[in-house]
């Protein structure tokens, strides 16, 4: 009897953490199951310490940081096993200061290439093998960003054997009862090499897209269509998102969030202001299909300087908005529920 009173308080106490750690998962920002819009930011594993990056990040109040895995570098033969070294530091440390983490997995091995694009097997098992050893530190994956591209992809695009693959993981991870986000597509609106985002997304669905994950992301390079902000047609973006919402809505994926898991800020010889950034981050937070936005390029290699910070009374009429780091902050401190410093 004594032994069966031990061996029942464990299994109770297994359920109560298995409830916490998926609790831990649902609470994160801008995810299906959150009202919260989140931001994030991508990790540079090459010059920034983890440490270094979790204290900005921390500073920024920062929801999400996206670590991208290439994983030819982490697993360059089938016979060894996932080298996780490089990432184990900067997934430790957002753990304990309670930042999600999205990871993106790039870079296909050729020993895991087929002549139609990753091998579903041997990814869903990658998979398998990252969530073993991390979930729940990190709460979502990103497949292949780019799918819909040569580069993304790593072959010609391929919607039906995309989404096979993105099915297999989801069966292997289900199997294990872990409940990652899967992240499917990180769709670019009309790629030089690849089928245009709005075709490939329309594929998915034939394919059964809604029954497999609610997370649909999609990326955008400002800098490679400035002039879509700062010409004559300053609604594209929208009128692009806009138009993945409807092909959602169309398919009967009422449930399903878009995350931009890629922006990167304007560069080149177009100038725009840090209030005409600021707008334009705010106009994806009014959208409430859209759950994330991270910036492909934002600084945390060094803590935010005090040049501007925000404050309740908000009684810095113009404030200096030349850094993206001081345009983030103002974002995340409105949605945190503070005022608006600027002029909506």
């Amino acid at each position: 009897m004594r032994l069966f009173k031990h061996l029942l308080r464990a299994s109770l106490i297994c359920c109560l953490l298995l409830i916490n750690l998926a609790d831990l998962v649902l609470a994160s920002k801008g995810t299906p199951n959150s009202a919260t819009f989140g931001y994030g930011a991508a990790v540079n594993m090459q010059e920034n310490p983890a440490e270094q990056t979790i204290q900005v990040a921390k500073q920024l109040a920062l929801d999400w940081l996206t670590v991208p895995i290439n994983w030819q570098e982490i697993q360059p033969e089938s016979t060894s096993s996932p080298d996780w070294s490089s990432i184990q530091s900067i997934i430790h440390e957002a753990a304990k200061n309670q930042i999600s983490i999205m990871i993106q997995i790039k870079n296909v091995p050729a020993w895991a290439f087929t002549s139609t694009g990753p091998d579903a097997s041997k990814t869903a098992d990658f998979v398998e093998a990252l969530a073993a050893q991390f979930w729940p530190s990190i709460q979502a994956v990103e497949i292949f960003p780019g799918a819909n591209t040569l580069a993304g992809w790593g072959g010609k695009p391929d919607a039906v054997a995309y989404l096979s693959v993105i099915q297999l993981v989801k069966q292997q991870l289900h199997q294990k009862n872990c409940s990652l986000y899967l992240v499917v597509g990180g769709l670019v609106p009309s790629p030089r090499e690849g089928i245009p985002a709005a075709d490939f997304l329309t594929q998915l669905y034939k394919s059964g897209l809604s029954e497999v994950s609610d997370v649909l992301s999609v990326q955008y390079l400002v800098s490679a269509d400035t002039h879509n902000i700062a010409g004559n047609n300053r609604t594209a973006i929208f009128d692009w998102i806009e138009e993945i919402h409807q092909i959602m809505l169309l398919n009967g994926h009422t449930n399903g969030v878009i995350w931009i898991t890629h922006l990167e800020d304007p560069s080149g010889t177009i100038t725009i202001s840090g209030q005409e950034i600021l707008q334009f981050c705010r106009q994806f937070r009014s959208r409430l299909y859209i759950g994330t936005l991270f910036f492909g390029n934002l600084d945390l290699r060094e803590p935010p300087t005090p040049d501007y910070a925000p404050t309740e009374s908000c009684v810095n009429d113009e404030p200096d908005f030349s850094s993206l780091t001081a345009i983030v902050r103002e974002l995340i401190f409105e949605n945190n529920g503070g005022c608006s410093t600027v002029g909506t």
